[in-house]
């Protein structure tokens, strides 16, 4: 169903284009990226096309299909979340909130929860951090800063907080989304 889902989300986008046609070593979530970059980069010139990726990620969720769900909130959502927390890009967070139905918002919110838990438990744990914003400042390879602009989320404080800080936490405290299918 992942597939599917992604074919409606792309098909939802007007503009948006795959470079290259998928093959078995590509992943629906490497696609669905892209389309968040496309979308926060259409969000951040005025909003056209953007709507509807919204009603239909909502309407994913809405059938409540476990591998579309996953693909909309940790594929989708949570990327444009990721991209649009960095200062480089035009759109922010709250552009996208007024495109929110009942299920993206409930997810919007879970997703914003969890990541300010983690960056809490790294605070606190004093852990050493992979990425800094002064780091991702000197990043001048254009594909590695969108990269990192998908896996790593700039926090309101300043703190950069990755994907792998995420998952570390999830398994540490038996909770979340994205290792769901491991336990």
């Amino acid at each position: 169903m992942a597939e599917q889902a992604l074919i409606r989300l792309i098909g939802s986008c007007e503009s948006f284009e795959i470079a290259e046609p998928q093959d078995e070593g590509s992943s629906a979530f490497t696609s669905v990226g892209e389309l968040a970059h496309h979308v926060v980069g259409l969000a951040g010139r005025g909003g056209a096309g953007v709507a509807p990726v919204f009603a239909e990620a909502e309407a994913l969720l809405v059938e409540r299909d476990p591998s579309a769900a996953q693909l909309v909130i940790v594929g989708f959502l949570e990327d444009v979340q990721n991209i649009a927390s960095h200062g480089d890009v035009t759109a922010t967070s709250a552009t996208f909130e007024p495109l929110l139905g009942e299920e993206s918002r409930k997810a919007w919110g879970f997703l914003n929860a969890l990541w300010a838990k983690v960056a809490a438990d790294l605070i606190a744990s004093g852990a050493k951090r992979v990425m800094d914003i002064r780091m991702y400042e000197t990043i001048q390879n254009e594909g590695l800063r969108l990269v990192v602009q998908r896996t790593f989320r700039l926090m309101d404080d300043g703190l950069m907080v990755g994907t792998a800080d995420v998952l570390r936490y999830e398994v540490d405290h038996g909770e979340g989304l994205h290792l769901a299918k491991a336990r």
